[in-house]
């Protein structure tokens, strides 16, 4: 029968400091960053006027052109120029249409730079285009919004890579000419060779916008802390007990040899109670450690995996979740000394995950079970 783990009290000094810290390494530390949106509405920046089309399930809809206000009168609240009816109409069917806002910028007021990188550099891509925007552009990272994106993969494995970078003063007066008119932008991108195509790059992950998701993220902790808590709570209550019937066993053993060392007939039983003694503590050094098996897993596992579920039955742990790759995670556990015949309990699925902020996250979901090793041997 599986045991499931049960809120207890700790009965170890520190374990609290000591699980906070280890617990707080099964959460993603990678920087936020929106994903790059396909459909969107499209705002074609081009200094007095705006030109706006809705592209949705792979078409595009030209709703019109709203002229905007010159740039030193461009502060204050938003306001339609002249209650204009024509404006009103083209602000109004972008409110109806419920798609983020994409600022696109003309082509000659950024830059798109190429550049060759080996296939090993895909996984940190965003921190190595950091340290090589003031290589590829006349510009300083701090100068500039920017965004890269892999274009090709050349038959050796290594990546074509594309660098778009804007000055960050001609994103500020952009964004601020098209919200005097009540349009509010949630990404921003560049012009290349279709100005109507699709966004691939959003510079508007490095503006100062707050992260949504916060309390998503304390409410998983709290969760985690809570099954590491009763975990530990339930491995200490094992351990209790079986050292208890081994003691009580032992003692009965001295107890009976004492008494019956001239009494032959007597050697059976005293044999058979010595063989139970020797089982059980055989068998709980087989069955391993629960506490170790937490305490591997919170080791081995990356910041990438964060677990939903913990199932020990017997000698074996069940351990459900997510993770950016599901089959990355069978061999981490496979490696670990502590852990054997690790299997996919049902074949990982790409799910979906929606944040608080309304944006969506794909990740695999994987139930994954192994068989936990002993932690000592058995003395004679």
């Amino acid at each position: 029968m599986a045991t499931r783990l049960e809120l207890a009290r700790p009965s170890l000094g520190g374990f609290w400091k000591w699980w906070t810290g280890e617990l707080r390494g099964l959460f993603p530390r990678r920087p936020w960053r929106p994903p790059v949106r396909r459909e969107a509405a499209i705002v074609l920046y081009e200094g007095n006027v705006a030109r706006i089309g809705l592209r949705r399930d792979r078409k595009l809809t030209e709703v019109g052109t709203l002229p905007l206000r010159e740039a030193a009168r461009a502060e204050g609240p938003p306001s339609p120029l002249g209650q204009d009816p024509t404006t009103q109409a083209i602000l109004r069917t972008v409110q109806r249409a419920r798609l983020p806002v994409v600022m696109r910028l003309p082509a000659e007021l950024g830059l798109v730079a190429t550049d060759v990188l080996p296939a090993s550099a895909e996984r940190e891509l965003g921190a190595i285009m950091a340290h090589k925007v003031d290589l590829l552009t006349p510009w300083s990272a701090d100068q500039v919004y920017y965004d890269q994106r892999i274009d090709a993969r050349r038959p050796d494995g290594s990546l074509e890579v594309s660098l778009v970078a804007v000055p960050r003063q001609r994103v500020a007066e952009a964004r601020q000419r098209l919200a005097a008119v009540g349009l509010s932008v949630r990404g921003v991108d560049l012009v290349e060779d279709d100005p109507w195509a699709p966004p691939t790059v959003d510079l508007a992950h490095a503006l100062e916008q707050p992260r949504q998701g916060g309390g998503l993220a304390k409410l998983l902790l709290g969760l985690v802390l809570v099954l590491a808590l009763a975990a530990a709570a339930f491995a200490g209550y094992q351990y209790q007990t079986r050292h208890q019937i081994i003691t009580e066993r032992a003692e009965l053993l001295r107890s009976l040899e004492e008494r019956v060392a001239d009494m032959p007939e007597l050697r059976t039983s005293l044999d058979a109670l010595r063989s139970e003694t020797r089982f059980v503590a055989e068998r709980q050094a087989a069955l391993g450690s629960p506490l170790v098996a937490l305490e591997e897993l919170s080791r081995v596992l990356p910041d990438s995996v964060w677990l939903t579920d913990i199932t020990l039955r017997g000698n074996e742990v069940t351990i459900n979740g997510y993770a950016d790759d599901a089959s990355a995670v069978l061999a981490l556990v496979e490696d670990s000394p502590h852990f054997a015949r690790a299997q996919f309990r049902s074949p990982s699925t790409r799910e979906q995950i929606e944040l608080p902020s309304g944006e969506t996250r794909e990740v695999s979901r994987f139930s994954l079970a192994a068989a936990i090793g002993a932690s000592r041997e058995i003395g004679p």
